[in-house]
């Protein structure tokens, strides 16, 4: 909407020094936009480890086609290929990679999130094959 993005001109208003320190401010205070955890709660508390040990469990007896790359910053990488999960390198090759935070895994093992829903908020990046990450639904209901 081009007439909509006409009043963002009020931005150029602001000023760069006040911006930069309303930023620093907020970022000291942990408070993040997107309903993440800040950087340094999620280093502490790492919840994707745990999840994917339980989600390596239920894949014995449903596993999943295909092989997924499961990237959480600053918590690791697994690699899901049929129905084992491990612990694996950056690098590792497979036919998809999600890429989220350790509080969406969470929020998504608890059932309170939908993949849908993060992917359209910008919460979950896919690379690879869509419709093989859509399996990772089955990580519903692991906490």
């Amino acid at each position: 909407n081009i007439m909509a993005s006409n009043k963002l001109i009020a931005l150029q208003a602001i000023d760069p020094k006040a911006y930069e320190a309303a930023k620093v401010k907020r970022l000291a205070s942990g408070a993040v936009s997107g309903g993440s955890a800040p950087a340094a709660a999620v280093a502490k508390s790492a919840q994707a480890p745990a999840i994917l040990e339980a989600l390596g469990k239920k894949l014995s007896a449903q596993p999943i086609n295909g092989s997924l790359l499961i990237k959480v910053p600053d918590a690791g990488c697994w690699l899901v290929d049929g129905s084992s999960v491990g612990s694996v390198a950056d690098s590792v090759p497979a036919q998809a990679t999600v890429t989220l935070a350790d509080n969406d895994l969470l929020r998504l093992a608890q059932g309170k999130a939908d993949l849908r829903d993060l992917y359209q908020h910008g919460q979950v990046r896919v690379d690879g094959e869509v419709a093989l990450a859509r399996q990772l639904e089955v990580i519903k209901g692991l906490v």
